[in-house]
Parts: structure tokens; C-alpha cells; sequence
């Protein structure tokens, strides 16, 4: 299986040092799972003021922006 490639999100994570190649990772090591990644770059809109203090997240237009479904965004809002 290929490993999912969304533009946007990887914009956003390129930044972190925990890309690595999938030749380079060791036997039984995780991944990270969508929602992690999704928490993340809300974690770092939020930190970088693209979601300014106070502003209501809209879990559809951060899906639209993300090119994900409705239902994973709610999920990691909501936990």
C-alpha cells in the first residue's frame, strides 16, 4: 500500500522532523494516524495565528482546506 500523499498536509508538517523515509524505519515502529496529523496543523494554525484567540473552528471549512471529510476533522476537535 502507498502511502497517502496530500499536498496541504505535508505543508504543514514539512517543518517537523519526524518525516522519514519508510525504508528507514525500523520493524514495529508507529506511524502517526491521520487524526494526529489533522491535530497537529490545527495545533500549529492556532500557534501561528492563522485561527486567531477566540475564533470558532469550523470543522467543514478546515476540511475543505485540508481536501479531508467532515467526520475526521469533528473527530479530532472532539477529543
Amino acid at each position: 500500500m502507498s502511502p497517502i500523499k496530500n499536498s496541504k498536509i505535508e505543508l504543514y508538517l514539512s517543518s517537523s522532523n519526524n518525516k522519514k523515509n519508510i525504508n528507514e524505519n525500523s520493524i514495529g515502529e508507529t506511524f502517526e494516524s491521520l487524526e494526529e496529523k489533522v491535530y497537529k496543523i490545527i495545533e500549529n494554525k492556532i500557534i501561528y495565528h492563522e485561527i486567531k484567540p477566540g475564533e470558532r473552528i469550523i470543522d467543514k471549512n478546515v476540511a475543505e482546506q485540508l481536501s479531508l471529510s467532515r467526520s475526521i476533522v469533528r473527530q479530532v476537535l472532539i477529543s
